[in-house]
């Protein structure tokens, strides 16, 4: 749980970083926060707290794609060698896409990844519409 805990923080909170130095409208930075659950809840939630339904989906499948295509070699130049520590790290940032990659990599990093996906997308929808 803190695992998925930390990378549904630092992932959102990043990407939030960089398009608020960046002087974007504030629709499109609190559509950022929503970027790493999987697309109903985002557009839901993205709603909700002031952002861009079609563009939290965008955002969504972009952070996705990404996600699975970054993580080999990411993994490998970090030297994440547990499958469990995979598995968390695909389905809490990457969503749904991460979980096919995690699931493409072994049996536990995908069973790992389904709960980092359920979890972190549960823990976003309820604490940033109590933050915001």
């Amino acid at each position: 749980l803190l695992s998925v805990a930390v990378g549904g923080v630092i992932a959102p909170v990043l990407a939030w970083l960089m398009v608020y130095i960046m002087d974007a409208p504030l629709a499109i930075q609190m559509t950022m926060l929503v970027k790493s659950i999987t697309s109903p809840l985002a557009m839901e939630t993205g709603a909700i707290i002031g952002g861009i339904p079609a563009l939290a989906a965008a955002f969504v499948i972009i952070t996705g794609i990404v996600g699975a295509l970054a993580a080999p070699l990411t993994y490998r130049v970090f030297n994440v060698t547990l499958p469990e520590a995979q598995g968390v790290a695909l389905g809490s940032v990457c969503h749904a896409v991460g979980t096919a990659k995690a699931l493409h990599m072994g049996e536990i990093q995908g069973a790992l990844a389904t709960v980092g996906l359920c979890v972190n997308g549960v823990m976003t929808a309820v604490v940033l519409p109590l933050l915001f």
